[in-house]
């Protein structure tokens, strides 16, 4: 590593529409938002589109960490990282002497990464443990919430709750934690049944850790992952003046509160902050109702349905890993979801791995709206819709191939593709001039 080189920080905020971004910053007055709007912006693109079923961004950071484009990394789904075969950034670097410290990413693992101070996966990655162990603890509850969503136990998720408050006892977040708990309070109980006010509040605290780490053990290369914006989007993105929009402008004035504490560690005469988005969303409103489901009980749905299922992983929101004990009733399974269906229209996207033979992928993929009649027929059963399915959201957002890069780096180029973000991470600290594959056609 040169010695000229600072420190980089990269705040991997999820998915942000840049128009949303500047607009909501101007009239919520967000400063720490602006300032960095107002650096060196770069366009990053990808070819994968709605169809090929990689344009998600479980998929998305994967070609960031990596420096492969999708086909090539072939990772699709969420707790996919077990077959990854190429190095992720923090991985090469860390082969290259570069300390490293890992947040929350997306769909990443530690791997073999030498000079690694610190590594906290995402909650559905759950194959990964956080580095150091202690860390755990803070991991426990929101994959319990992933694991859980439509059927937790009050007394395991105290339990969890508890373990989470101890350990963040041991940090100085706990002060922050009682300064912002009456602001978060009043939305949790205002909107009880939604999730994004105790999500975005959760995650501040997290993100304060994160800079505690960054701080602590001061490696040459962070990452951050905040996905609050990204769930803001797809779910109450309902206009354009943010004033107006309470549940934007609270998870807004947290990500503003966070990226003016991370500003305020780096000293931007030599170090470097990279935000990136690695895919944005657009605006739905105009557009016919786009509605997401999902089972209420993935296992009583998928025995009701008649199948036989050792284990059921959910994912992101729609989705889940499914786990049997026979490589039969795998098939079996396969043959059942795909051929299942409501008004004549698929109601689920099943795929296979080649990987592991007792392993199915299914997601749901019908988004129209139902009624109270509505029939899903499966397996030559007919059941009730909403008695097995609940709605999530109607969609406000959409995911789109353009994304968006603010630096205060003038070396990135106007345009890339969103995979070589990993070059230039890698040239920044081997000493190299970054150059530009993009091309489009």
């Amino acid at each position: 590593m040169s010695e000229n080189t600072g420190r980089v920080l990269f705040l991997e905020l999820n998915e942000f529409n840049k128009e949303l971004l500047k607009k909501s910053s101007e009239q919520l007055g967000l400063k720490n938002l602006q300032k960095i709007l107002s650096l060196n912006e770069t366009v990053a693109e990808t070819e994968d589109t709605y169809d090929s079923d990689y344009l998600e961004p479980w998929v998305q950071w994967v070609s960031v960490h990596t420096g492969k484009r999708s086909q090539d990394h072939k990772v699709k789904h969420l707790g996919d990282v077990p077959d990854l075969t190429f190095p992720q950034v923090w991985e090469q670097l860390g082969q290259a002497g570069v300390s490293t410290g890992v947040w929350g990413v997306l769909n990443g693992s530690l791997g073999n990464t030498p000079n690694n101070k610190f590594f906290f996966p995402d909650p559905w990655t759950f194959s990964e443990e956080a580095k150091p162990s202690d860390l755990n603890p803070l991991l426990e509850l929101p994959r319990y919430m992933a694991q859980n969503r439509m059927k937790m136990s009050k007394i395991k998720l105290l339990f969890l709750a508890c373990r989470f408050m101890m350990r963040l006892l041991l940090s100085g977040a706990f002060f922050q934690f009682f300064i912002e708990l009456p602001r978060a309070l009043r939305m949790i109980l205002k909107y009880p049944k939604s999730e994004f006010a105790g999500f975005c509040f959760a995650e501040y605290l997290l993100g304060l850790l994160f800079i505690e780490h960054w701080n602590k053990y001061r490696p040459d290369f962070g990452i951050l992952f905040v996905n609050s914006l990204a769930h803001l989007q797809h779910y109450y993105w309902n206009g354009f003046e943010y004033k107006n929009n309470e549940k934007l402008a609270y998870g807004l004035y947290y990500i503003d509160k966070l990226a003016g504490r991370l500003l305020n560690t780096l000293d931007l005469s030599k170090d470097k902050i990279v935000m990136a988005n690695a895919l944005s969303q657009m605006n739905t409103n105009h557009e016919e109702p786009w509605i997401s489901y999902r089972p209420k009980d993935h296992m009583d749905f998928l025995t009701t349905a008649g199948l036989s299922i050792k284990n059921v992983e959910p994912l992101m929101s729609y989705d889940a890993l499914l786990f049997f004990d026979t490589e039969e009733d795998a098939e079996k399974a396969y043959d059942v979801l795909e051929k299942a269906s409501v008004n004549g229209k698929p109601l689920f996207l099943v795929e296979k791995y080649d990987t592991n033979k007792k392993k199915l992928f299914y997601r749901f993929q019908y988004y129209s709206p139902v009624t109270s009649e509505t029939v899903a027929e499966i397996n030559g059963h007919k059941l009730n819709f909403n008695e097995h399915f609940s709605m999530i959201i109607q969609r406000t957002g959409k995911h789109i191939q353009r994304s968006s890069v603010y630096s205060n780096d003038s070396e990135l180029p106007k345009t890339i593709w969103n995979h070589e973000i990993f070059d230039y991470f890698v040239c920044k600290f081997t000493n190299k001039k970054f150059e530009t594959q993009f091309v489009r056609e």
